[in-house]
């Protein structure tokens, strides 16, 4: 899970040659997914976001929910 959410993250920002995007650095633009979890312990979480079907997000671009 933690490779798969590398793909869609910083990978995917280094394969579009987008260095602002895919990570939290200072400099990099303020696209942040907001995913609800019910509890989960901290070393579920990558699974959680690659297993599950649908689950509750919020999409925050440029600081704007």
């Amino acid at each position: 899970p933690l490779d798969i959410f590398a793909m869609a993250t910083i990978n995917g920002a280094v394969a579009m040659a987008r260095g602002d995007l895919g990570s939290l650095d200072s400099g990099c633009a303020a696209q942040i997914l907001a995913v609800e979890f019910a509890d989960l312990a901290v070393d579920e979480v990558y699974a959680y976001l690659v297993n599950i079907g649908k689950p509750n997000l919020i999409w925050l671009e440029t600081g704007n929910v």
